[in-house]
């Protein structure tokens, strides 16, 4: 799974969107996909400066990039492997809420590959979620002070315990809620895009295994 934000607005947004939806197509097509989150990412970020080079004119080159994160799940151990690039991450379980900051450099801008490093999470409890999000949740002002959302008031929202009981879908919506609850009334300033990835309630995997055919002797 792929999770990113091009940096900036209008065209050269557009462009970096473009460019770097074209290195996810090339990387995964390749004869040897990497099979870890931070090899994907380098070689992303590889493929990505690539095409910004073939797209640069004389003496002037493009100056774009993303944050971004890559995350594998084992569906048998539910467990996931993750790799950011200044995408930041937030494990929730229960009350608890413990961000993962991942790299402070993005993709692209730099010749050299982001220091990626891969993280191995278990989500061993029924209802715990990784939630990651875009920097316009952040990035979002108030109406009466202009300060913007922020992370530690993000991360307060996520520690609710009644957030635990949300399903992932309920949970984003109750996100974007709360921001335009803050925003009061003023337009945002970045994309706004919430992702949350929940460990399924293991009744439900009981049940599924009940409803199984018996085999035949």
């Amino acid at each position: 799974m792929f999770f990113a934000d091009a940096i900036g607005h209008g065209v050269p947004g557009a462009l970096a969107t473009m460019l770097l939806a074209s290195a996810v197509r090339i990387v995964a097509g390749s004869a040897h996909p990497p099979d870890r989150p931070d090899a994907w990412l380098a070689a992303l970020h590889i493929q990505f400066c690539e095409s910004l080079a073939r797209q640069s004119t004389g003496s002037e080159s493009l100056k774009l990039g993303a944050d971004a994160a890559l995350i594998l799940i084992d569906k048998k151990s539910d467990t996931l492997s993750l790799a950011s690039a200044k995408m930041p991450a937030f494990r929730v379980s229960g009350d608890e809420v413990a961000q993962i900051s991942g790299d402070r450099v993005s993709l692209g801008y730099m010749a050299e590959a982001p220091q990626t490093q891969t993280i191995e999470l278990a989500l061993a409890k029924a209802g715990e979620k990784l939630v990651l999000c875009t920097d316009g949740i952040f990035d979002q002002p108030d109406a009466v002070r202009n300060f913007g959302y922020g992370k530690r008031r993000f991360s307060r929202l996520l520690a609710d315990k009644n957030r635990e009981i949300l399903s992932a879908a309920e949970l984003a919506e109750k996100i974007f809620a709360e921001v335009e609850s803050y925003a009061g009334g003023t337009a945002p300033v970045d994309d706004r895009t919430v992702l949350v990835i929940q460990r399924k309630h293991l009744q439900k995997r009981k049940n599924r295994q009940k409803r199984k055919k018996p085999a035949k002797e």
